[in-house]
């Protein structure tokens, strides 16, 4: 009876200690994975905000283009530019 009851301490306390090492080990090793993470995560959106702004950029001097040489869009008729009958290039 004392033998089992033995076994019976015995392996709660084992139980104990594993479940105490794996919440140790969590803890430790979880501020590493998240800095890491959030790392990654911070780089993906560096990029990203660089290819939006790129875009934006862009956007924004074709819009200045067409604003500074607006005299020259109102000048000739649409007509005149479907006269000219120009293909896309390929």
């Amino acid at each position: 009876m004392e033998f089992t009851m033995g076994l019976k301490r015995n392996f709660k306390i084992l139980w104990i200690d594993n479940l105490v090492y794996l919440f140790i080990k969590l803890e430790l090793t979880l501020p590493v994975v998240t800095a890491t993470i959030e790392r990654g995560y911070w780089r993906m959106e560096f990029v990203e905000k660089e290819l939006n702004n790129n875009k934006a950029d862009q956007l924004l001097i074709d819009g200045l283009v067409t604003y500074i040489e607006r005299d020259v869009f109102f000048k000739y008729h649409f007509g005149f530019w479907l006269a000219l009958d120009v293909s896309p290039v390929a």
